[in-house]
C-alpha cells in the first residue's frame, strides 16, 4: 500500500488544524466549518475516477497492455484454487 502526496498533504494539514483547534479553541468552529466546506466542495466537484472504480487509465488501446499496476479483466485471472479429487465411498 502506498500514500500520494496529496493524501500526505491533506494529512499534513488536518494536524495543523488539530494542534491550532486544540491551541486556540475559539477557532475550533470555524476551523471545522471550513474544512466540513472543503470536503463538500471535494466531493461534489470530484474528478470523476468513481465512475470507473479509479481505475481510469488502465484502459489500454486496443492490441496494448495494461499498465503497471491496473488490475486484470475478470477473467484473466489464473486460478490458485484446486478442487482436491473426489474420495472414493468407502
Amino acid at each position: 500500500m502506498t500514500i500520494d502526496l496529496d493524501t500526505i498533504v491533506v494529512l499534513a494539514l488536518a494536524a495543523g488544524a488539530v494542534c491550532l483547534a486544540h491551541k486556540k479553541p475559539d477557532l475550533g468552529g470555524a476551523l471545522l466549518v471550513g474544512i466540513a466546506v472543503v470536503t463538500l466542495l471535494v466531493l461534489l466537484l470530484g474528478d470523476g475516477q468513481e465512475q470507473n472504480g479509479g481505475y481510469g487509465a488502465c484502459t489500454p488501446d486496443a492490441g496494448q497492455s495494461l499498465p503497471p499496476g491496473c488490475p486484470s479483466p475478470a477473467g484473466d485471472h489464473p486460478s490458485h484454487h484446486t478442487t482436491p479429487p473426489p474420495t472414493p465411498p468407502a
